[in-house]
């Protein structure tokens, strides 16, 4: 796979405590981490990618639906 780098900006009065990412839309398989605004993604495999990303605050509150970035990945 490919790691690339990956920022987070967002807007409320809130501050987002842990975040969850994944390669598909149901990130419920995938474990919350503490919120940083920039961290590191391993795809498993190449090719044209889509990362769903999620923000929860400290109250259990989150965003509704994950947040989408597409990123190109050419073959090597």
């Amino acid at each position: 796979g490919k790691t690339v780098s990956v920022e987070i900006s967002y807007s409320g009065s809130v501050m987002p405590r842990y975040y969850r990412a994944g390669e598909t839309e149901d990130l419920t398989s995938a474990g919350w981490t503490a919120f940083t605004e920039r961290f590191s993604y391993t795809f498993d495999t190449t090719g044209a990618k889509t990362l769903y990303v999620q923000l929860m605050d400290g109250f259990g509150q989150m965003t509704e639906n994950p947040v989408r970035k597409h990123h190109h990945q050419s073959a090597a």
